[in-house]
């Protein structure tokens, strides 16, 4: 999905990420809109399950909306252990995208470190078939690549990326280059209404269908169609 030309000129805005405390929506609204994904919590740690999660799997399969599940990784077990207790929720959801939320986890269970983050996306390969996507904050993504092992980084590279950062898009020298061609498949530009890109015709803040103005939103690069298929064959 690379190209000669970064970012590429094509690019698809209709992905929307979200968890029970995100309040109302309409996925009829969201598709007229323009939507075309949803990527909901799943699972958190050792034993969270997201009471909305469900339902709204059940609700994209009807709307005919891509769904993706994402486990919020944590401290409080291994990540083997926490990639069986994720799977156990969204490994069985036809055409659902697999992701690794990999980020500072202010509760009490704590962050997950690198080692075990790798020891999760390992575990969902060999029981999937296929790398999981890696879900991350650009400035964080860097620190932990430049301080991982060896064979932690070569497990990354080998997951699509999906990069946050809440402004420009970023830069080949802003992503690791373990991941080539400019590195992401998805990024997540903005947070809600008031952050962002400069630039809100090709990245629009917001989501149709949405209560809440607060809301995540990323692109893919490359069409919907090209979306469509890396959906289903991501990873592998």
């Amino acid at each position: 999905m690379s190209s000669g030309v970064y970012p590429r000129p094509i690019l698809t805005t209709g992905i929307v990420d979200l968890h029970h405390h995100d309040g109302a929506y309409s996925l009829e609204q969201f598709k007229a809109g323009g939507g075309l994904a949803m990527i909901h919590k799943a699972t958190e740690g050792k034993d969270f399950t997201d009471r909305s999660f469900a339902a709204a799997m059940e609700r994209c399969k009807a709307a005919t909306v891509l769904r993706g599940a994402y486990h919020f990784g944590s401290a409080s077990a291994p990540g083997a252990q926490q990639a069986d207790f994720f799977l156990s929720r969204a490994g069985q959801i036809d055409g659902c995208l697999l992701v690794l939320d990999l980020e500072n986890n202010p509760g009490t269970s704590g962050t997950m470190v690198s080692s075990e983050a790798a020891s999760f996306l390992s575990r969902v390969r060999a029981v999937t078939g296929r790398w999981p996507v890696l879900y991350a904050g650009a400035s964080d993504l860097r620190n932990r690549v430049a301080k991982a092992a060896v064979d932690v980084r070569a497990v990354f590279a080998r997951c699509p990326l999906w990069i946050a950062q809440y402004g420009e898009p970023p830069t080949p020298k802003g992503v690791p280059s373990i991941w080539p061609n400019g590195g992401w498949s998805m990024w997540q530009y903005t947070s809600s209404v008031e952050n962002g890109p400069r630039d809100q015709v090709r990245y629009p803040r917001g989501v149709p269908g949405f209560v809440r103005a607060s809301q995540d939103r990323s692109c893919f690069r490359g069409t919907a169609d090209e979306l469509a298929v890396w959906w289903k064959s991501a990873g592998l």
